[in-house]
């Protein structure tokens, strides 16, 4: 399982009497941050096929901070061409009042999510690995966070992924003194006949 962290905007939504969380959980086409050695792109079409059936939306990934899930109809992920939002009814917990309280005060920087079972594909840019989201297979949760800063994802599976990446790519390269270094002409009597020549060469082993 992988977490990523973005900073965005996390607000309160009335509708009547109801109250609601929402983020933007995936930004998509925007290039990451340095995530340890690369940087990461998810494309939109990456949650086509991902399971979403049971989301938690959750602050800082904690079962103590539970705000809502999908399965149970409390929370819903909204897709665009530009996020995936989360939206939770503020529970009456002692979870939701606080995260309701951390977002009137400006507490909460932006929000996180955490995913598995992707199809990506790696380039080099500018002397930086680029890693392209193109398939996410499932999302268990999304939720707001107090600090969103790199040494809070967790980029292991992303981190074995460029591992193999570079050793397929990897090129061995000629030293330069070597590949500079002018290749050594036999020596063949111009006024030899072409079969004379070709018996004379396979004899110095050069043919």
């Amino acid at each position: 399982m992988e977490k990523r962290i973005i900073d965005s905007p996390v607000e309160i939504r009335k509708e009547g009497d109801a109250q609601f969380i929402e983020g933007a959980g995936i930004m998509f086409n925007v290039e990451s941050q340095d995530l340890g050695g690369f940087r990461e792109i998810i494309l939109p079409t990456a949650l086509d096929k991902a399971d979403m059936s049971d989301v938690i939306v959750r602050a800082e990934h904690d079962n103590m901070y539970v705000l809502g899930r999908t399965s149970s109809g409390t929370a819903k992920v909204n897709i665009t061409k530009d996020s995936a939002n989360y939206s939770t009814s503020i529970p009456n917990t002692t979870a939701g009042r606080d995260m309701m309280e951390y977002i009137k005060r400006g507490d909460l920087k932006g929000s996180s999510f955490a995913f598995s079972d992707v199809k990506d594909s790696w380039e080099k840019r500018d002397d930086m690995a680029i890693r392209t989201i193109s398939e996410i297979g499932k999302i268990y949760d999304m939720g707001p966070v107090f600090s969103p800063a790199y040494k809070q994802t967790d980029n292991k599976v992303a981190l074995r992924s460029l591992e193999e990446w570079r050793e397929k790519e990897k090129v061995v390269e000629i030293p330069k003194e070597i590949e500079e270094k002018p290749v050594d002409k036999p020596f063949v009597n111009p006024g030899l006949s072409l079969s004379d020549k070709v018996r004379l060469l396979k004899l110095k082993g050069r043919a």
